[in-house]
Order: C-alpha cells, then structure tokens, then sequence
C-alpha cells in the first residue's frame, strides 16, 4: 500500500521509484531469511511483488489488461475458438514469456537457494536505474506519452 501511495503522488518517476522499492524489499527480504524465521521475508517477498504491480496502475487500461494473465488466458481462448492467428501468437507469446520467468526464478531458488532473492534484487535496481533514465529522457522529451513516464 505505501509503495501505491508514493507512485500515485509520483507521476514523474513512479516506475523507477516502484523498482527501487521492490529491490529494497527483496534486499531486506534476504536479510531476513538469514536472520531467523521466514514469516518477515515472506511479507517482504509478498511486499515487493506488490511494488511491481505498482509499475503499470497508472496506465491506460488496454495496456493494463495486456499484463494480466486471466485477461490474457481468456483472450487466447477466443483467438482459438475464432480463428485469429496473429492474435493467437500474441497471448502464445505472453503465455510463453510468463513461463519462462517462472521457470528462471524457480531455477535460480533451486540452484542459489537464498542467493536467489540478492539477485531479483539486482535485477531490480538495475532496471530501476534504466526506468531512471527512461524517465529523465521523456521528462526533458515532452508529452510523448499520454500515460505519464
């Protein structure tokens, strides 16, 4: 809820500053696990993937809805039932990527145990730094994009 409430207060930078938040969590989230029982990094962990959400709550909603796995499962469905091919590929494409990033991160539990979390984390703090510059660029660029940064 924090990380909701300071990017709805952020229109400028509210991508950056929901990655930094979720690499804090994740970071703490470590700290944590070390530090005794897994009730606290299990909140962080829950915390940050709440952060991320944070990422797109602003946008428009066709581009909201394109993130959404169960917008995403009922339009392929009718893309099959229908017959629409290229539509078909997309929500395929989605569906695939989805996996895949599950699939990785599972393999990154399996193979760094708690290491796993240091490196989300990392993954996080350097997109934040390119949503950052992202930003900054559209910021001194103009209105270009109608949904904010």
């Amino acid at each position: 809820m924090l990380t909701s409430l300071i990017t709805s207060r952020s229109t400028r930078f509210r991508r950056s500053v929901a990655l930094l938040v979720a690499g804090l969590f994740l970071g703490c989230g470590f700290v944590l696990l070390h530090a005794g029982p897994a009730y606290g990094a299990i909140l962080l962990i829950a915390s940050a993937m709440g952060a991320a959400h944070c990422l797109f709550e602003q946008d428009a909603a066709p581009l909201r809805d394109t993130l959404l796995p169960s917008v995403q499962a009922v339009r392929l469905g009718e893309a099959l039932a229908a017959g629409r091919l290229r539509e078909t590929r997309r929500s395929l494409a989605f569906w695939l990527v989805f996996v895949v990033g599950g699939m990785l991160g599972a393999g990154a539990w399996f193979l760094t145990d708690r290491w796993a979390l240091v490196l989300a984390a990392g993954f996080a703090f350097c997109a934040a730094i390119g949503a950052r510059q992202l930003e900054r660029f559209r910021s001194t660029d103009g209105p270009s994009n109608p949904n904010g940064a």
